[in-house]
């Protein structure tokens, strides 16, 4: 609006002035359509800041025409100009306002200064029109500064900063080559013919200048984007990015799409003030019409698109596309750069994690229980001497179990829920931990005293016991979950450390196991007693290599009817060099829960065969039993050690009978019965010892085939006043004669009971009422006494 007043001005001031000379006035147009034709320009984004002709165009025409028409054709060779150039029509008005406006200001001072426009060009008006077109030029660069400022968003005095430095040298050379043409057409007219020429070739070099400055400050914006690109974080990166973009491309919008980054926040857009936007491509609307991609690219594979984006028509010349495929290099290195560093953070970050944390269940690990139980034992919450806090141990009833009915895939879903019902409702202070397979700890919160540390494990034991009652289903399937706790406590002051802690619980929690118990809390005096098993299993493997140590007794088998002895059962003992002489009660478990068993089993087996092969028993039928344990039943390789036992000291397999008992049934049965085959294929006798006393007698007896049954002495002992066991008695030996097996009687005191036992037709028995256990060179006397009285009086009944 202010430059189409100063125009109507203008025109009103150069009708009311007409010129004589309109050749002047068309050289007047001719300079300034010219002066913004050839041009030396800048670029702001989508927008130029031009350095031309224009201060000189001013004051030449100044010194030929009117003021009214210098205005006038200063606006229609702007305008013209940009017509032919095809600039946007805003662009065009701005540009010829600015120019109405800056030119009418040097017009404006050029009369007030006492200059004649289209006057004679004395000395004196030679400053005069020199002021004038500073103050065109000044009156331009501010009002351009401000459009382009308002335009980019960026302050306009950083684009006056910019360029006007190249226009301030351009103004002082349009003015010294305008007053140089005015006096040259003074003096001698015909020279200047000579000016264009020279003025193309100060016009080149001021342009290649121009470029090498402009390229100059290029490369080190380019190098300063780079350095600031090297980052650790994607996010930094493509903040560095889009910043050195803008600034150095002056883009309006810059664009990244990031292969490395998480789908939903895959592009980033944003300009050079900071503002940042991030979502999926297609997710961010683009309102700039003109993009100027490239591609990302790191080693042969392409990683995403650096796009520049601009409100209006820009040509970015080959020396900024240059510049630009370089960045998007520097771009793609440094994404794939931070990438690799995330993910080794990400590495690191998992690694430290599993190095203290359970990955399927996600609770800590014993590592870092331990470590845990050691800063609550160095840093205690409060400073009182008799400070204690516990450790809960949980073990998982019949976990095994699960495992092998249901699969490994729901035993770890079965942890994975156990570990969110412990998990609930934890009190402050307190940490869950995961130990191996199916134990958890619990690290209780630190409390006053002892007692009352241990106070509130035990209602913290029952309250999580009460809580994983409740059913769980795993896979369909319904299950209970049944835990024996170990409890441990500590004062601070004691110094326990934590291997020491966990040791102790764990003692406990097994003394519950083997009890039966829901909860056990840890005693000095059970302690002794396992530690005393331990030195126990290492002083066995000693005797095992000696001769003195460990023997064999034999405790007679008598058929009731004859008193004839039918069998021995074979009862290990161990003369123990500082403890005295132990029976098997006092050993015997601790072979079972260790490798001992296997290298126990054969010294058993070959001692007894031994004795075996050095009876001389005639027509009398005394097989030796020996007792063989659940594991060695799950040892394929059982059948032929016992075989060729036999053969060395050869004696047939009737002479041997293995007593297992009915707990075999209840885990790993087919492998138990592939050993129980293999024992009956080379002819090995079966027995069932403690029959009666198992989940399920019957059932074992219809899948296992056996030859002799062996009473419990429990039944026996109650058989008198209890019906029941009078009954199970009664019906075991009807049940073994219908079968066709042997029942052999155990732990027979009395001769009521035998006297009973013989008149339900109980083929045998055993006990200290008929003879205790005895060496085997008494019990060999035995058997070959009786073997002797058998043959004198079958020889005298043949007399």
């Amino acid at each position: 609006m202010l430059a189409g007043g100063l125009l109507a001005l203008a025109a009103s001031q150069a009708a009311a002035d007409p010129v004589q000379e309109w050749p002047k006035v068309a050289v007047a147009f001719g300079l300034f359509l010219g002066c913004h034709w050839i041009n030396v320009p800048l670029r702001f984004g989508s927008h130029r800041l031009i350095s031309d002709w224009s201060e000189a165009a001013l004051i030449i025409a100044l010194a030929l025409v009117g003021g009214g028409w210098v205005v006038l054709a200063a606006g229609l060779g702007m305008g013209l100009a940009d017509l032919a150039r095809r600039r946007p029509p805003i662009k065009a008005i701005v540009n010829a306002s600015v120019l109405i406006i800056a030119t009418t200001a040097g017009v404006s001072v050029f009369r007030l200064a006492g200059g004649v426009p289209g006057g004679p060009v004395e000395v004196g008006v030679l400053p005069l029109l020199a002021a004038a077109a500073a103050v065109s030029w000044l009156v331009n660069a501010v009002l351009i500064a401000v459009a382009i400022g308002l335009a980019q968003q960026i302050p306009p005095l950083k684009v006056f900063a910019t360029g006007r430095p190249i226009s301030l040298v351009v103004l002082l050379g349009n003015a010294a080559v305008s007053i140089g043409v005015l006096e040259i057409g003074k003096l001698q007219p015909w020279c200047l013919l000579a000016i264009p020429p020279v003025l193309w070739l100060v016009h080149q070099g001021h342009l290649g200048r121009t470029r090498t400055r402009v390229e100059r400050r290029t490369w080190h914006q380019l190098a300063a984007a780079t350095r600031a690109l090297n980052q650790l974080d994607q996010d930094q990166v493509i903040d560095a990015a889009i910043s050195g973009a803008a600034e150095m491309f002056a883009a309006d919008v810059v664009e990244i799409d990031s292969a490395y980054a998480p789908p939903q926040w895959r592009l980033t857009r944003g300009d050079r003030r900071g503002s940042r936007w991030r979502g999926a491509p297609g997710a961010l609307l683009r309102s700039e019409p003109l993009v100027v991609p490239s591609t990302l690219a790191h080693d042969g594979e392409v990683v995403g698109e650096l796009r520049l984006c601009f409100r209006s028509q820009v040509d970015l010349g080959e020396r900024d596309r240059l510049a630009l495929s370089t960045f998007a290099d520097a771009v793609a290195a440094a994404l794939a750069n931070a990438s690799a560093h995330q993910q080794i953070r990400e590495l690191a970050d998992r690694t430290r994690y599993e190095a203290s944390h359970d990955t399927l269940t996600g609770l800590i690990n014993r590592s870092r229980l331990l470590d845990l139980i050691d800063l609550r034992r160095t840093h205690p919450v409060n400073d009182s001497p008799e400070a204690a806090f516990a450790l809960l141990l949980f073990d998982l009833s019949h976990f095994k179990e699960v495992n092998d009915t249901l699969g490994h895939s729901a035993g770890d879903a079965l942890l994975v829920r156990v570990a969110e019902r412990m998990s609930d409702g934890l009190a402050l202070g307190e940490q869950l931990g995961r130990l191996d397979s199916d134990k958890f700890a619990l690290l209780m919160a630190p409390e006053v005293d002892p007692e009352v540390a241990a106070h509130a494990a035990i209602e913290r034991a029952g309250a999580l016991q009460g809580a994983l009652a409740e059913p769980i289903v795993v896979e369909g399937v319904t299950l209970t979950v049944e835990v024996r706790v170990g409890l441990a406590v500590t004062e601070v002051a004691d110094g326990c450390p934590h291997t020491e802690l966990l040791r102790r619980a764990d003692i406990a929690m097994y003394e519950a196991k083997s009890s039966g118990r829901n909860l056990v809390t840890y005693s000095p005096e059970r302690d002794g007693g396992r530690l005393d098993r331990l030195s126990l299993a290492a002083e066995l493997r000693y005797a095992l290599t000696q001769d003195d140590q460990l023997f064999l007794e034999l405790q007679p088998l008598i058929d009731l009817a004859t008193d004839l002895p039918i069998g021995a059962e074979a009862l290990v003992r161990w003369r123990h060099p500082r403890r005295g002489l132990l029976g098997p009660s006092e050993f015997i478990p601790i072979i079972e829960r260790s490798e001992l068993i296997h290298p126990f089993t054969q010294w058993v087996l070959d001692e007894a065969l031994s004795v075996i092969g050095s009876w001389h028993t005639g027509d009398l039928d005394v097989p030796i039993a020996v007792n063989l344990s659940a594991r060695s039943l799950l040892d394929r390789t059982l059948p032929g050690d016992i075989d060729r036992m036999l053969r060395k000291y050869r004696i047939p397999a009737s002479k041997l009978v293995l007593e297992i008992t009915e707990t075999v049934i209840m885990s790993e049965l087919e492998v138990v019965e592939e050993v129980l085959d293999g024992l009956r294929s080379i002819g090995v006798q079966i027995a069932v010892d403690d029959f009666g006393t198992g989940y399920s007698s019957l059932t074992f007896l219809a899948r296992v085939r056996v030859d002799e049954v062996k009473i419990d002495q429990s039944f026996v002992k109650a058989m008198h006043h209890s019906v029941e066991a009078s009954a199970i008695v009664n019906s075991t030996i009807a049940l073994a004669s219908s079968l066709g097996l042997r029942v052999i009687a155990e732990g027979i005191e009395t001769p009521e009971q035998r006297a009973e036992l013989e008149a339900l037709g109980c083929t045998g028995g055993q006990g200290y009422g008929l003879y205790p256990p005895m060496s085997i060179d008494a019990a060999t006397a035995l058997v070959e006494e009786a073997a002797d009285g058998l043959s004198g009086a079958s020889a005298a009944s043949g007399h």
